[in-house]
């Protein structure tokens, strides 16, 4: 059963009865819109910070053993230089522990899609705010499926946890080996090649993504082990990605 609800916690979902068989990412894909919805619009509802960095997010958490998985809504809050930052996907996070729901599945975060302004708080040029380094990305179990949105732009790009801390670890090593120098920074004008994010206008192209992302697992199980679920979260980040030209193929097969 699930039930939707204009509160913190937006999305309930009582999957008792399925067993071992049920699957929250697939979820992701029926209300991918609704949920980037739900994070942009508590951005722009709730978000406070005194430098006009402004981020919603939304968490997906699941307790396995009772077989209940919710959806929780969070915001950032630094109202003042100073004060102890407050991310969005921490607060979205926590209201979900808070609830006894510990496993995180998904997280949705909406924020900029201004390059320099990213770069300024993450030490990185990526076309969508990811993570933080501290306090956010601790918090990513390797499984979860990272879903950075464009507050305005309806770009975004995917990632699992465990693909994001590879990524922070290059990042982290190059600067140690001395290629990324602030003056060199300053030459080539970004620390690494921009990422190329996707494009999906309306997000209407998600039905065909869950497509394909079904007939990537049809093979695995629905077990909690870190494999299957290390390999379903691969395969919704694939096809999340997935362009345009390959989901009109699927669509024509």
């Amino acid at each position: 059963m699930i039930r939707t609800r204009p509160t913190r916690k937006i999305l309930e979902v009582d999957f008792s009865s399925y067993g071992d068989k049920f699957d929250p990412l697939s979820l992701l894909f029926d209300l991918g819109p609704f949920l980037i919805g739900a994070a942009r619009a508590i951005r722009r509802k709730e978000a406070v910070s005194y430098r006009g960095f402004l981020v919603g997010a939304v968490a997906i958490s699941t307790n396995e053993l009772a077989g209940e998985l919710g959806a929780y809504i969070g915001f950032n809050y630094t109202p003042y230089g100073g004060m102890p930052k407050r991310c969005a996907e921490v607060h979205s996070r926590g209201r979900a522990i808070s609830d006894g729901r510990n496993r995180l599945d998904v997280c949705i975060a909406a924020g900029t899609t201004n390059v320099d302004d990213i770069e300024g708080v993450n030490y990185e040029r990526t076309p969508t705010l990811r993570p933080c380094d501290n306090p956010c990305l601790p918090l990513m179990e390797d499984a979860t499926v990272i879903v950075s949105v464009g507050a305005n732009d309806d770009i975004y790009e995917a990632h699992t946890g465990e693909q994001l801390r590879e990524i922070r670890q290059q990042r982290d090593s190059n600067a140690l080996l001395g290629q990324y120098s602030r003056k060199r920074k300053q030459a080539e004008g970004a620390y690494t090649p921009q990422p190329v994010p996707v494009c999906d206008p309306g997000f209407v192209d998600w039905p065909a993504r869950k497509t394909l992302y079904e007939e990537l697992t049809t093979h695995l199980g629905y077990g909690s082990d870190c494999g299957t679920r290390n390999d379903r979260a691969e395969a919704a980040v694939f096809a999340l990605r997935a362009s345009g030209a390959e989901l009109t193929e699927l669509r024509a097969a």
